[in-house]
C-alpha cells in the first residue's frame, strides 16, 4: 500500500510542476513586458525560438533610448540573443527613416560585393534593418559561418550581426 501512494504522489508532483512551468511568460513575452514604457511606445518585440533570437524593431527618439531597450531586453531574455533593429527617429525629423533606409541598401551592397568577392554568396542570404545584419543560410564548415559574420560585421555602417547561418548542431550567434 505504501508504493502505491509515494508513486501517486510523486506523479501529482510532477504534474503540478509542469504546470508552474508553463505559467512562466515566454522571453518575448517578458521583454515586451518590460519595455511597456512611454519612451518605447513603438517599440515590438517577436521570438524566435528555435534561433533564440529576440528581435526588437520600431523607433525611438534617442540613441540612448536604443540601447536602453537592448539591456532591458537582455536582463529579461538572458540566454537569448537580442536583435536591436530599433531605428533612431528624432521628433520632428521627417528625413530620418529614409536616411535610414538609404544606409540600410548601402550595407546591403556593399555586402553583397563582399560575399561575391569571397565565394560564399551562393550559400549566405541576409537581410539589413536599421543597419542590423541578419545571416541565414547554410553553410559547410564553422569556418565559413564565422568567415560571414566577420565579413558582415567589417561593412561600414553595420551595427549588429545576427548570425543564424546553419552548421550542423550550431546556435545562432550575435556579434556587436
Amino acid at each position: 500500500m505504501f508504493p502505491t501512494k509515494t508513486i501517486a504522489l510523486s506523479v501529482g508532483l510532477v504534474i503540478s510542476l509542469a504546470g508552474c512551468a508553463s505559467n512562466r511568460p515566454d522571453a518575448g513575452t517578458r521583454v515586451h513586458n518590460a519595455l511597456n514604457q512611454p519612451q518605447f511606445k513603438y517599440v515590438s518585440v517577436s521570438e524566435d525560438r528555435t534561433a533564440g533570437v529576440v528581435t526588437l524593431k520600431g523607433h525611438v527618439a534617442a540613441e540612448a533610448d536604443k540601447d536602453q531597450a537592448a539591456a532591458v531586453a537582455q536582463a529579461n531574455a538572458p540566454r537569448q540573443i537580442i536583435s536591436n533593429q530599433i531605428a533612431v527617429e528624432p521628433p520632428n525629423d521627417r528625413g530620418a527613416s529614409r536616411v535610414n533606409a538609404d544606409v540600410d541598401k548601402a550595407i546591403g551592397e556593399n555586402l553583397d560585393a563582399a560575399l561575391i568577392q569571397n565565394r560564399l554568396h551562393k550559400n549566405v542570404s541576409y537581410k539589413v534593418n536599421n543597419s542590423v545584419v541578419t545571416l541565414t543560410g547554410e553553410v559547410h564548415t564553422q569556418a565559413s559561418r564565422d568567415e560571414a559574420q566577420q565579413i558582415a560585421a567589417a561593412v561600414p555602417n553595420v551595427s549588429q550581426v545576427v548570425n543564424e547561418l546553419q552548421v550542423k548542431n550550431q546556435p545562432a550567434t550575435s556579434q556587436p
